[in-house]
């Protein structure tokens, strides 16, 4: 998961979205009330595997027996993706996005790759993390994309993306590009709600299910391959975002109101499950673990604040990077619910 976005800053240029006609979507709801969430606690076993020495502008995953570590744009140093052998700590891989030229890239894990996309500069690289480890002269595949979103991740030979405009009902939460990445949208948007969505996509491409797990919203959507949504799972959270709007050149601008409200940290899928880190309203963190069908499985508190969380490939066990105190920590939970 990558750094999240300065909710009260406002784009005022309407960027490209999805193309969709009204939809009529019912689909099945889960609610999970305080007494559920209470009957859905289980116990982990707790492995502290390392103090993280970096800054805390660092993204850290874990696929397979690596550790992938994304830096963070900033005023001193391009984003660079590293990646680690988890066990004896030896560099693998390393790129340094200086030649791409990025200027406000967004990185995404899912399902053995990494993304960054860049919206001004309209640039995607996509890495694939098996092949990165075996050659370290090894080169993301790149594309000039007009995308603008937060979240795009591989879908098969296409991508599918978070689409800013789908603050409202009848407009489609993802949108997919064709197999040369591009997109074209036909529709003419009033509103720009580009700062009120945010959060995480995850993908089960073998059973065709996409997760949307949002920062500041206690609903998880489930879609299926076309972007429907089957399945929204309510978590319990008594304290809602509030949302303002404002009129800017005949454009309806959405935004988030002060103080900001979180409900998710970070989520990762795996075939027969997906987790997410959840906040509730004390901002205690948990990570919660459901299958694809939208049951909540189990619930456990974590030692700190969730910045990011990793699946295994058995599902069994959840690394957190996590901040504790002042302090960086991966982390690894053990679990038994598959």
């Amino acid at each position: 998961m990558t750094p999240k976005f300065k909710w009260l800053i406002i784009a005022f240029v309407c960027l490209t979205a999805c193309s969709q006609q009204a939809v009529k979507q019912t689909p099945k709801e889960a609610e999970v009330d305080k007494v559920e969430l209470s009957k859905k606690t289980i116990d982990a076993s707790c492995d502290t595997l390392m103090r993280v020495p970096e800054s805390p502008g660092v993204s850290i995953h874990i696929f397979k027996d690596y550790i992938c570590k994304l830096f963070f744009k900033d005023d001193s140093a391009p984003m660079r993706f590293e990646i680690w052998n988890l066990d004896d700590d030896r560099q693998l891989y390393r790129y340094d996005t200086q030649s791409d030229n990025l200027l406000f890239p967004i990185g995404t894990w899912s399902n053995g790759h990494l993304t960054i996309n860049d919206s001004v500069t309209e640039k995607i690289l996509l890495f694939n993390i098996d092949d990165a480890v075996k050659d370290m002269d090894y080169t993301p595949e790149k594309k000039v994309s007009h995308i603008s979103s937060p979240r795009i991740i591989p879908w098969n030979k296409r991508l599918v993306f978070l689409n800013e405009y789908s603050y409202k009902d009848n407009i489609q939460r993802v949108c997919f590009t064709t197999r040369d990445w591009t997109y074209r949208e036909n529709n003419k948007y009033d509103f720009n709600s580009a700062n009120v969505i945010h959060g995480e996509l995850i993908t089960n491409i073998i059973n065709s299910k996409i997760a949307y797990v949002p920062d500041n919203n206690n609903t998880i959507e489930i879609l299926d391959s076309k972007g429907k949504k089957e399945v929204l799972i309510h978590l319990y959270h008594e304290t809602r975002q509030e949302i303002a709007s404002f009129d800017h050149n005949g454009t309806t601008i959405y935004a988030f109101k002060s103080p900001a409200v979180e409900c998710f940290s970070s989520a990762c899928g795996g075939l027969n499950t997906f987790i997410a880190g959840f906040i509730d309203d004390d901002r205690n963190y948990s990570i919660a673990v459901f299958d694809w069908e939208g049951c909540l499985l189990g619930i456990f508190k974590v030692n700190g604040e969730i910045k990011d969380i990793s699946l295994s490939e058995d599902e069994k066990d959840i690394y957190s990077y996590e901040r504790v105190d002042n302090n960086y920590y991966l982390i690894k939970y053990s679990v038994s619910l598959i």
